[in-house]
């Protein structure tokens, strides 16, 4: 990333050039181009003060939110654990150090070796189905008991907790353990929470709260971890991966997803987490006689968010039935990605159970939306940006070549460039591109 210093640097000698435009264009009534390439300048220079503004946003946030969860995490009344996917602890809470009675100048050991050994394979085993869920990227959960081996004391029954997260400070998978007390201590082992849903139970909250009306912390976290990655996406295609793998991962219920965005002349279905996603967005955007339809399509008309069940008939979105048919997809999310008042596209999430997508997943995929919304903003910004530097970029090597061929003074050689791109109605930008490309003067050019 730039440095500020850097940056500062550029925008005031990109502020020297576009007032030296704006002088030029002055002194010729006709140089729009002048004119224009000034604008795209200040548009350029404005652009890069605000995104240099809203990264270090973005940095104190993420530093805040760091400090915040660590402040929960240590806080907690209940024995909480972070450990790598083998179950190598790496952090633990105030509670878990009391109580297993660990000694600050002792190593923290793996946390199968916390237990008995009868209890150690019970534990391992739910470590092996996390990294299953990690493995298909999906949230997992499971619970069991387990006798803690203390030092010097008789064994405890708790009861064990694990779920999948990831770290806020490196954006890495781990394990999130916590260890309660079992007074009933059960004769046999707890019955397991499978790592998907039941069928009656389609959006099983993948956020606990720990109080009423507290923002479940691990939701914070996975927020957390996906605009930190977002934010180190240096092109379009990877804050697109970025946002369909976060939108799987922390949403409930999806198990496919695709991004449709607005462009000047409609939509483009520009990337999905598989094929099937692709088939189904594509099908609700290029409907017959150009007409979009179905959830994808209102969510861009109306910019709502649009959850529906895809009819098992052929009479509604007949095109979306077939495609998701093929998939076995029946239920579809698609949310609005918007900046502001600027529209951007939609994120359409596809489950195969019917009845996925809840209010209180519909309450979940707005928040990821707004952090996939937030980067494509970013990278559009560039986009614009880059755009502006590449026509100064010709234009100055243009003006380099004339000066040197003619013995010339600058003015004069982009005044040429200026009249050429006149008399032929097209931009500077390629005038300038022919003259590096070809060795011609501005006025010996035929553009096709």
């Amino acid at each position: 990333m730039t440095s500020a210093p850097e940056l500062h640097a550029f925008l005031a000698d990109l502020t020297v050039r576009r007032t030296r435009l704006l002088e030029l264009g002055e002194s010729d009534p006709h140089a729009d181009d002048l004119r224009d390439l000034a604008e795209r300048m200040q548009l350029a220079d404005e652009e890069l003060r605000v995104q240099q503004e809203e990264l270090d946003d973005v940095s104190r946030r993420l530093t805040a939110s760091i400090a915040e969860n660590e402040s929960y995490f240590q806080a907690s009344p209940h024995a909480r654990v972070i450990t790598d996917l083998d179950g190598g602890v790496r952090r633990t809470n105030t509670a878990a150090d009391q109580l297993i009675r660990r000694r600050a100048d002792r190593p923290t050991r793996p946390i199968a070796l916390w237990f008995e050994v009868a209890d150690r394979g019970r534990v391992r085993n739910l470590i092996g189905r996390m990294q299953r869920c990690v493995r298909a990227r999906q949230d997992g959960s499971a619970a069991d008991q387990g006798m803690l081996r203390l030092p010097g004391g008789e064994p405890r029954p708790v009861v064990i907790a694990v779920t999948t997260a990831t770290d806020v400070r490196t954006g890495a998978p781990v394990l999130r353990w916590e260890l309660r007390p079992d007074l009933k201590t059960p004769d046999r082992p707890l019955r397991v929470v499978t790592d998907a849903p039941p069928a009656d139970e389609p959006d099983r909250a993948s956020f606990p709260v720990d109080r009423p009306g507290q923002l479940s912390i691990a939701l914070a976290e996975s927020l957390t971890s996906m605009a930190g990655q977002l934010a180190g996406c240096t092109d379009l295609d990877g804050v697109l991966k970025g946002i369909l793998e976060g939108a799987i991962s922390i949403v409930p219920g999806a198990q496919r997803a695709a991004i449709t965005l607005c462009r000047r002349d409609g939509t483009e279905v520009a990337a999905g987490s598989d094929d099937a996603a692709l088939a189904c967005e594509r099908a609700q955007l290029a409907g017959e006689h150009g007409r979009a339809e179905g959830p994808a399509a209102n969510a861009v008309r109306n910019h709502a968010t649009v959850v529906a069940t895809i009819p098992e008939k052929t009479s509604q979105w007949p095109r979306l039935v077939t495609a998701a048919a093929r998939a076995d997809i029946r239920r579809v999310l698609a949310v609005p990605l918007s900046y502001g008042e600027q529209p951007l596209g939609v994120l359409s999430l596809y489950s195969a159970h019917p009845d996925a997508f809840g209010p209180a997943v519909r309450s979940v995929a707005p928040l990821v939306a707004v952090q996939g919304a937030v980067a494509l903003h970013r990278m559009q910004r560039e986009e614009h940006l880059q755009v502006a530097m590449r026509t100064r970029q010709h234009i100055g090597e243009a003006v380099g070549v004339l000066v040197e061929r003619h013995r010339i003074l600058p003015d004069e050689a982009f005044r040429r460039l200026v009249t050429a791109s006149q008399h032929r109605n097209v931009k500077v930008r390629l005038i300038a591109e022919a003259v590096v490309q070809t060795g011609q003067d501005p006025e010996d050019i035929q553009l096709l």
